[in-house]
């Protein structure tokens, strides 16, 4: 699996020094000062054989993103479990899935609304996700079909974590792990 992306192993170390420098400056006089244990970033789908080659770890497809992300863990507010209904034809029930809602600042919303124009629809939006310490490959990602222009409120997305399916608690650790880092991201911007 070609994971963690070269932008992401990049963020990974250095989020990982500046973590490790923060939590030894402040460690004596702020505990509740957490290091995030992942960083995370939005791709957009590219054309195949064009920009990075991603396989998704539960369904195994093979799909291209864009190198560089458009959004990241800076720009969450709040990560929240949910569920959605998916729609399986006019005479089946929805089927109801778990999903991620990722929650923006302004300037989030801003980038997601300029990236989802309706030349894109059809394409993905991914989630890729890789744990600070060096090395470590990704946990899981994301993946949200764009068939909308989405200008506000927030992302869902549906996570392909393997395991998950026989046991929840993946699911929820995840989004746990998701949220830590968003909550991290948030209070360093405010110490600044």
């Amino acid at each position: 699996m070609p994971f963690p992306t070269p932008a992401i192993s990049s963020l990974a170390r250095t989020l990982g020094i500046a973590s490790t420098m923060l939590v030894a400056l402040f460690g004596g006089s702020c505990k509740s000062m957490e290091a995030p244990t992942l960083v995370f970033d939005f791709h957009l789908e590219v054309a195949t054989g064009t920009g990075t080659l991603l396989t998704l770890p539960v369904t195994g497809q093979t799909k291209y993103c864009q190198t560089d992300p458009f959004l990241d863990e800076s720009d969450v507010t709040d990560v929240k479990a949910g569920t959605i209904d998916v729609s399986m034809g006019e005479d089946v029930p929805p089927l109801r899935q778990r999903c991620v809602y990722f929650y923006f600042d302004r300037a989030g919303e801003r980038q997601l609304e300029l990236h989802t124009p309706p030349d894109s629809f059809g394409k993905k939006i991914f989630l890729l996700a890789s744990g600070i310490a060096a090395g470590e490959p990704a946990k899981f990602v994301g993946v949200r079909p764009i068939d909308q222009t989405i200008s506000d409120g927030p992302l869902f997305m549906f996570l392909e974590v393997p395991g998950a399916d026989k046991d929840p608690a993946k699911f929820d650790a995840l989004v746990a792990d998701l949220k830590k880092s968003v909550d991290q991201f948030q209070k360093a911007k405010k110490s600044k």
